[in-house]
């Protein structure tokens, strides 16, 4: 892959008002920044990691299994087997994301805090490449560590990097891959190596959760269409080469991360069939649950997940809620509308190729058979914050005193808010009247 010269890198002509090298180079200052802001997401999700003990709501499939994966259960691969009562088999999901729960459980140890310890780690490592991916876009790291603040204050990714499930490690992987691609497609005559870092993170993705298949499309959609504008063709030695980073290298990553399973004694055929159960079990996953939302839903933030319930002595209650930050969300959508302006004012690439990706990972939920909750829109919501870096740093420059305040006022909004729901979101018990007259704004909240 590194043979193909920096003539048929497959980089499209120059885009205008995209400059090839960033105008705002990372200073101390910036490290210094990012590093109070991953201080402070690392301690919020750590803080009260154990609790509630035992499992609570997914974690009964995907916390039971890699915990079965560190015990080396091969029903773990088996459809049909029958688990103990109250937890279940997680095999409908490609298992690469147990087992990295399961390779932290063997350090950290078994218990609550070891269990959802790799989702709390993804979850800070999302907050470190979403300003990575915003300077990388925008050549900006003041508005890389604002989208990198706004995602450590949303609720929708706090809870679900609580929690021993995988939809943390789906986020991670999926701006890795962006961040390598954006790297490599933005800068001429970058090594391939790139291409294939992308690749590769892509195909963890899709070895986590199928969703992955959404990111490879873009990508594949990006350069199709870049390839449009080429004055002459790519060479064959090209194409091989975006083939191997961009088909061949993910489908090795899926079939490597099946390898205990092989290890364990089940053959190709058994493989395919567990394939088949999977792709039928999502295509065909229907019924009603009393959480259970569509898409336009978690764009207006309307329909949370009821995730866990206790109540305390003293008529009090602790809830988890996996409700999103409507200040982050609400505004990141705002923030994308400007930027699809922007796209067609200036021809900006690195605003069309943010709005393609946060409208992949949301749009084809519209046309999906299953049932599906708020917790879903996961994917899209670093993109969000991504677009909001962008226009909240762009309104910090603004001559207009007004705008300036008005930028400060959303990243104070999105603190009040966080701060505000945060024993919803954590278990911390309070007042039962406390929490019916606070924490419940809406009807659909409850």
């Amino acid at each position: 892959m590194e043979s193909v010269s920096a003539g048929e890198s497959l980089k499209c002509p120059v885009i205008p008002g995209e400059p090839a090298k960033p105008d705002h180079p990372i200073r101390r200052g910036h490290w210094i920044g990012l590093l109070c802001i991953l201080i402070a997401t690392a301690s919020l999700r750590i803080y009260r990691l154990d609790t509630p003990k035992g499992y609570y709501f997914d974690e009964i499939y995907f916390g039971y299994t890699a915990r079965q994966c560190l015990a080396g259960n091969r029903d773990i691969y088996n459809p049909h087997a029958k688990p103990p009562a109250g937890v279940s088999n997680e095999w409908s999901h490609p298992p690469l994301g147990k087992l990295i729960s399961a390779a932290i459980m063997a350090i950290a140890g078994q218990d609550e805090f070891g269990m959802r310890l790799s989702s709390a780690l993804m979850g800070c490592l999302a907050v470190l490449l979403v300003f990575l991916l915003t300077v990388a876009l925008f050549e900006s790291p003041q508005a890389g560590l604002l989208a990198a603040g706004l995602l450590s204050l949303e609720g929708l990714a706090f809870v679900q990097s609580r929690m021993a499930t995988v939809d943390s490690h789906v986020v991670v992987f999926l701006l890795a891959s962006l961040l390598f691609y954006v790297i490599w497609r933005k800068q001429p005559g970058r090594s391939m190596l790139w291409l294939a870092a992308a690749g590769l993170a892509a195909g963890m993705m899709l070895a986590t959760k199928w969703t992955g298949v959404f990111l490879l499309f873009l990508l594949g959609a990006d350069l199709l269409i870049c390839g449009l504008f080429r004055l002459r063709p790519y060479s064959r030695k090209t194409v091989l080469a975006v083939v191997c980073c961009l088909v061949v290298l993910p489908v090795m990553v899926y079939l490597a991360s099946y390898a205990q399973c092989f290890a364990m004694g089940y053959g190709w055929r058994q493989f395919w069939s567990l394939q088949r159960h999977m792709w039928r079990y999502h295509a065909h996953l229907q019924g009603h649950h009393a959480y259970q939302s569509v898409p336009w839903q978690w764009v207006l933030n309307v329909r949370p997940v009821w995730l866990y319930v206790r109540d305390g002595p003293g008529n009090t209650i602790a809830n988890i809620y996996n409700l999103g930050n409507s200040v982050v969300l609400y505004f990141g959508v705002v923030a994308m509308a400007t930027l699809a302006v922007r796209q067609f004012r200036r021809r900006s690439w690195a605003a069309l190729f943010l709005l393609a990706g946060y409208l992949i990972l949301w749009t084809p939920w519209a046309f999906s058979p299953r049932l599906m909750f708020f917790y879903h829109y996961l994917p899209a919501v670093p993109l969000l914050c991504v677009a909001s870096g962008w226009l909240l740093a762009r309104w910090q420059t603004n001559r207009r005193r007004w705008v300036r305040l008005a930028g400060w006022s959303v990243v104070a909004l999105s603190a009040a808010w966080f701060i505000f729901f945060f024993p919803q979101m954590t278990a911390i018990s309070v007042p039962q009247w406390w929490a019916d007259a606070a924490y419940y704004w809406i009807p659909s909240w409850r």
